[in-house]
């Protein structure tokens, strides 16, 4: 929730902006769409750490964590603050905070994450003259712009500045709309390709893993762990699990379903356990650097999680079957770097497949990585075309 000194607070750093400065200001709903706009966030600091950055979110899932550490990238001037409801009166209290002693916005730029649209604050931005961009957008099917009786939201989109898209096909969609919108990529891959290859302080694991094959599944759920725990051949593979729920109670049903040792990964010293269990958040997209096959979860329920991650360290990933509405699983299932089956006893099948033959394994790390690879540099794309303007055309 939004707490009444954040206004006062940003309305006396408007008040302590240089002369001539401006906010930056980028709006993110949740922990989601800041991993895609923290690349952008870096690389537009990277450019001139004095441009003052205001970071505004709506969910307690990312304002939690920022309140608890500020992001490296967040200096002495720059600010996160929650954003109020999408309301006349709450905007307009909102902007005020960011306009100066005449009613001027000291905003240079808005930009928004990949749909958070919001036809209130649009108005209001551009009565005052401040233009409005969307980056990282993906318009799938059936989205509520494209929707006929959705008026207001589409009105919204045709009142933003510029739209920079991940993918032709959303291109196509907006243009049934009226709409002309340009593919800068997902900044997502920058932020999955930083991890990657920064430095991995993993030396306790990969000495318990010994030279063994490794899978790490990450982010699962019980239908994937109960299908691992039926799976699992023994000692002779190294096996980490880090569930989606780290509760203790999901932690005490994950280690009773395997015979064997179970480590939690908090307890210090070196891993004795026959599965590694990861009781704890923020690990995972490290832990797929000692990976040799990554299982990813969700894929048996509503979706998948995070498949660019793996690919990111150039590991073959396994998956459950609802892949539809991810455009990076069915990329990389069309590349050879990931296998989608259809029912949980088949993990364990495609699994022994890519443990038995460590050509094709080899072959499949390279195309994941080859994919990662192929979305660098969408970030800093996307930093200089909001800093340059411009605007998107409409038919």
């Amino acid at each position: 929730m939004r707490r009444p000194e954040d206004i006062k607070g940003l309305g006396q750093a408007t008040a302590n902006l240089e002369p001539e400065a401006a906010w930056r200001w980028v709006h993110c709903a949740s922990m989601g769409e800041y991993e895609q706009a923290r690349p952008v966030i870096e690389a537009l600091k990277a450019a001139d750490p004095r441009l003052p950055i205001l970071l505004t979110f709506f969910s307690p899932s990312l304002g939690e964590p920022l309140s608890k550490q500020r992001p490296d990238w967040c200096g002495s001037m720059d600010r996160v603050v929650a954003l109020p409801p999408d309301r006349p009166r709450d905007v307009r209290q909102f902007l005020g905070a960011l306009s100066d002693a005449q009613g001027r916005p000291r905003v240079a730029w808005c930009a928004l994450v990949k749909y958070e649209v919001w036809p209130e604050l649009l108005s209001q931005l551009s009565q005052v003259k401040v233009p409005v961009h969307l980056f990282a957008a993906h318009v799938v099917e059936g989205a509520l712009p494209l929707k006929w009786w959705a008026r207001t939201p589409r009105a919204a989109w045709k009142s933003l500045a510029s739209i920079r898209v991940q993918d032709e096909s959303s291109v196509e969609r907006l243009g049934q709309i009226g709409l002309r919108a340009e593919v800068l990529g997902d900044p997502r891959f920058d932020r999955v390709l930083a991890i990657a290859d920064s430095a991995q302080d993993l030396a306790v694991i990969r000495s318990w893993i010994a030279g063994r094959p490794c899978v790490v599944a990450g982010s699962t759920w019980p239908i994937e762990e109960s299908a691992l725990s039926d799976w699992w051949p023994g000692p002779e593979v190294a096996l980490i699990v880090a569930p989606h729920e780290v509760n203790p109670q999901h932690l005490d049903a994950v280690s009773r379903s395997f015979a064997a040792r179970v480590h939690r990964f908090s307890k210090l010293g070196p891993v004795a356990g026959e599965v590694l269990l990861i009781d704890g958040i923020g690990w995972l997209s490290r832990l797929y650097a000692v990976a040799d096959i990554a299982v990813v979860g969700g894929g048996f329920g509503k979706g998948i999680h995070n498949v660019l991650e793996p690919a990111a360290h150039g590991v073959p990933i396994v998956v459950g079957p609802e892949t539809h509405r991810f455009r990076e699983a069915q990329a990389l299932e069309f590349a050879g770097a990931l296998q989608r089956v259809e029912a949980p006893h088949e993990l364990g099948l495609a699994l022994n497949a890519w443990l038995a033959d460590a050509t094709a394994r080899r072959r499949a790390a390279a195309a994941a990585r080859a994919y990662a690879e192929s979305g660098r540099g969408a970030a800093r794309r996307i930093a200089t075309a909001l800093e340059s303007g411009g605007s998107t055309e409409k038919f």
